[in-house]
């Protein structure tokens, strides 16, 4: 497998394969500075190919109830009960997410590209996770692969709230959220139809 290029760190790429389904992952998450706020930030990315159209996959990846069912979280990242949408999927559209540890949390939608991207920001964390993480921003990318299916990359950037926690936090979401973000793309890739 090839290498990546990320945040001036060259990693190995690995894949893991099963049926047409596959899941790309770097194996350590980025470091970062956000230029606006001088925090550290870590780097986060999956991906995975489905057999259905873009546009198919698209929708199925913001149905809050398809998202709620794949995202089953994973060690101290909690899995998620419910979301609501405060308005019709759009730029600028917000929704709450409920989470199984009692948390909701608020995103806003920074990018809506039906077939193509839709990207959000991710605040409302609770502690512990709070006390390592200002906010989230994802970034999800669809796009026709050769087959005619799609090849979909999530990425999330964490800022950090110092660069303090950088040595507990980077692995904990290397380990836990990135794990939880490419179990949840298998299980929505699961469910296709």
């Amino acid at each position: 497998m090839g290498q990546a290029q990320r945040g001036g760190l060259r990693t190995p790429l690995t894949q893991a394969s099963s049926g047409s389904s596959s899941t790309v992952v770097a194996p350590l998450a980025s470091i970062a500075g956000d230029s606006d706020t001088g925090r550290m930030q870590v780097r986060l990315s999956v991906q995975q190919l489905f057999a259905d159209a873009p546009a198919s996959v698209f929708a199925r990846s913001i149905d809050p109830r398809r998202f709620v069912a794949a995202f089953r979280g994973a060690g101290p990242i909690p899995a998620l009960t419910k979301i609501e949408l405060l308005g019709e999927p759009a730029l600028g559209a917000q929704r709450a997410v409920h989470s199984s540890d009692g948390a909701v949390l608020h995103e806003r939608i920074t990018a809506f590209e039906p077939g193509a991207r839709h990207a959000y920001q991710l605040s409302g964390l609770r502690p512990p996770l709070a006390w390592l993480v200002s906010k989230g921003e994802a970034d999800w990318r669809f796009a026709l692969s050769p087959d005619g299916g799609t090849q979909v990359r999530w990425d999330y950037v964490f800022t950090l709230t110092t660069a303090l926690v950088w040595p507990l936090a980077a692995p904990l979401l290397k380990l836990f959220m990135q794990r939880a973000m490419r179990e949840c793309l298998q299980a929505l890739a699961e469910g296709e139809g």
